[in-house]
């Protein structure tokens, strides 16, 4: 029926299918090719091992026939890696078309253009071939260096997150990683260390770009004071809080030690000095600069508190208060008027919900840190408000955690008491949790 309905004209195929019974056989069919196409991908574990040469044949012939389908033939990879061990000795041609035809069909699929699930399958394939098979030959064929090409073109719309990661591990994969059944002397490393380092100077331009060609004698690259460049800088914002709002991506840890750095090493980027104030401190506030760029930073440091991750909530802690210990940011206008008692809440909640109980004392003295910029504020109308938003308990519950909060301001008392909160708060709810419903 497909072939039936199948035209080709001057720049493409179509598929011309209108009727309802003809579309639903059409999917029947579809998913019937599914299904054996994931029988064929289990079966490949039978022809790795001894049984290599003797059924070799059979091999041959499934993958050929499923070259185009990739959930299977990714299954294949082991067997396509041993077959790659082989080859080397004999029949290198058959190997070579067969990862050359592989490739022309991987290569379409990796666009934006392409559904997510199948673009996904398609990159995988891609990984498992620069991995596992990793044969010589890969990045000299078209539609790798295609491939390449797409990757490291400024102007080719970027593909969706996860595939975007796979590719570029794949690209780089070939190039890092030993051929197989090759000596060390033929390896040819000093290539692949050149094309590896063009591959990961096109994949940071944008990045370098928004720093200036001049180096400070610390040897440190400043951001430059005087042309923030708007249109850049709005991408990295997005890109920051967009990273630092998914539950584990690679370069999590990474990233916040960036923004660190950036902020403890360029703090004049975002805050400079006025003569008055250098003359007369405390008579003059430090004038604010790129503050969308700061508070993307200051979200993106939030957002990971609001994550299981232990040890990047204890990193990025550790970040925040050394940056009040050095550079005294919860006693900045933009952090105290805007961003403290946001950060308490989100501390108060973590306490709570006990997510990161091994934390509770670095937590403890955060908030304490936090809170004494603005005592009067915190037990005035941060405390209020924190209890008038906690569900799971009544009104006078309430008004009793508010009244048993004592105003003390030295460190020991006052975690103590905000413990005490947190372990009021929850018995209450544990309380009112095990109550019969109302009638």
């Amino acid at each position: 029926m497909v072939e039936v309905d199948a035209h080709k004209d001057s720049t493409r195929h179509r598929l011309n299918i209108t009727a309802d019974d003809d579309c639903q056989q059409l999917h029947c069919s579809l998913r019937d090719l599914s299904s054996l196409l994931q029988a064929a991908g289990r079966l490949a574990e039978y022809f790795i091992g001894d049984v290599f040469a003797a059924r070799f044949n059979d091999a041959l012939t499934v993958v050929e026939r499923h070259a185009q389908s990739l959930a299977a033939l990714q299954a294949y990879s082991h067997w396509l890696a041993q077959y790659c061990s082989e080859a080397h000795r004999q029949n290198t041609q058959q190997f070579v078309t067969l990862i050359s035809t592989t490739m022309d069909a991987i290569t379409p699929l990796i666009n934006t253009k392409v559904q997510d699930k199948l673009l996904l399958s398609a990159c995988h394939l891609l990984v498992s071939l620069a991995t596992t098979v990793r044969p010589v030959f890969l990045i000299s064929i078209p539609a790798v260096q295609k491939v390449f090409n797409r990757i490291t073109d400024a102007s080719a719309q970027r593909l969706v997150d996860k595939a975007q990661v796979l590719v570029c591990r794949a690209l780089s994969n070939i190039l890092l990683l030993p051929w197989p059944n090759l000596p060390e002397n033929e390896q040819q490393w000093p290539v692949c260390s050149i094309n590896h380092a063009s591959l990961i100077s096109a994949l940071s331009r944008d990045y370098r770009d928004l720093k200036p060609s001049a180096v400070t004698p610390q040897g440190k690259a400043p951001l430059d004071d005087k042309s923030p460049r708007p249109g850049r800088a709005s991408r990295v914002q997005r890109a920051i809080i967009a990273i630092s709002a998914r539950p584990s991506p690679d370069v999590k840890a990474e990233l916040f030690e960036l923004l660190f750095q950036t902020l403890h090493h360029n703090w004049r980027y975002f805050l400079k000095s006025t003569v008055l104030a250098s003359v007369q401190r405390g008579l003059a506030e430090k004038q604010m600069e790129n503050e969308p760029q700061f508070s993307a930073i200051m979200q993106a440091f939030g957002q990971s508190f609001l994550q299981p991750d232990i040890h990047l909530f204890k990193q990025n802690l550790f970040y925040l208060e050394t940056l009040n210990a050095k550079q005294k940011l919860y006693h900045k206008k933009i952090f105290r008027t805007t961003m403290l008692f946001q950060f308490v809440n989100v501390l108060l909640q973590v306490l709570v919900h006990k997510s990161h109980d091994l934390l509770q004392e670095e937590i403890g003295i955060a908030i304490y840190n936090m809170a004494s910029v603005d005592f009067d504020g915190f037990f005035a109308a941060f405390l209020p408000e924190f209890l008038t938003g906690c569900d799971g308990v009544d009104a006078n519950q309430k008004n009793v955690l508010g009244r048993n909060f004592k105003m003390d301001r030295d460190l020991p008392s006052f975690t103590q008491n905000v413990h005490r909160l947190v372990n009021d708060l929850c018995y209450y709810r544990l309380c009112n949790h095990s109550l019969p419903p109302a009638l």
